[in-house]
């Protein structure tokens, strides 16, 4: 049985993001969130940009379409991945990921807070078995004896925060 391309890329995706913190924890509290962040977005830059340019991928694109593109990664990527990484240098991987996948039940909410959407109680069962998810994997102190990747470091809430900003944001930069 073969899975068509586009499952296999969100597949990938989500290992890939999944992995992320696992990856960058170390380096996250050695640099700091947004130093990380940066280094990391540079980089990551550059290699799309030559990614684009080898092929002349640039060709169809206009100006408008370029600050659009600019302004969706700085508030979906820089300013999300970095929220996301001071949650993971604070939380610790497992806890800020759990405060991230809220970003489903987050707009949710707010759809139906601002414009009005109406919310069915199938949806309202949804984010409340979400959110209950999120609060057993974040609840209580780790072990003493917990792996170095559970530890938390700073204030809870704050974490909290930074992880609800970053699901935030990288909503909003798609």
């Amino acid at each position: 049985m073969a899975f068509p391309i586009h499952e296999l890329a969100a597949l990938g995706t989500a290992a890939c993001w999944a992995t992320t913190g696992l990856i960058a924890a170390d380096a996250v509290h050695a640099l700091g969130a947004f130093h990380f962040n940066l280094i990391r977005q540079v980089f990551v830059a550059l290699i799309l940009a030559l990614v684009v340019t080898a092929p002349g991928a640039w060709a169809g694109l206009d100006w408008l379409s370029l600050g659009l593109l600019a302004a969706s990664g700085l508030i979906g990527i820089l300013m999300g991945d970095t929220f996301n990484f001071a949650a993971v240098g604070r939380l610790g991987p497992r806890r800020a990921g759990a405060v991230f996948a809220l970003n489903a039940p987050m707009a949710a909410v707010l759809g139906w807070a601002v414009p009005g959407e109406e919310l069915g109680a199938q949806a309202v069962a949804g984010i409340g078995l979400a959110a209950a998810g999120v609060a057993v994997a974040i609840l209580g102190r780790p072990r003493a004896d917990a792996h170095r990747l559970e530890a938390l470091r700073g204030l809870v809430p704050a974490g909290l925060g930074f992880g609800l900003l970053a699901a935030r944001a990288r909503r909003r930069g798609r």
